[in-house]
């Protein structure tokens, strides 16, 4: 379940995934993440044999469940899972 911070309605989540190493997979899930209007806030990838293996972290009004989805439909993504955290808000 994705948690919203009642302060701001956003929420972060990191998303690992393993997807096949070539610029046109990256450019469908970043692609993905735009479309879907969520902030990067840290990216960090590191090839693996014919994969990359991905961390991002999103941040985002919408829910990230509907996000993580949509990743693992793109054609070159083989696992996602994610952790959804709070974002906190301070006056």
């Amino acid at each position: 379940m994705t948690t919203m911070a009642p302060e701001t309605g956003m929420s972060d989540t990191i998303i690992d995934l393993s997807i096949e190493d070539n610029a046109t997979a990256m450019c469908r899930l970043l692609g993905a993440v735009r479309r879907r209007d969520f902030e990067i806030l840290h990216f960090e990838g590191r090839a693996d044999g014919g994969l990359m293996r991905v961390r991002i972290t999103v941040r985002g009004k919408r829910c990230a469940r509907h996000l993580t989805r949509q990743i693992q439909r793109l054609i070159d993504v083989r696992s996602v899972s994610a952790e959804y955290h709070a974002t906190l808000a301070f006056a």
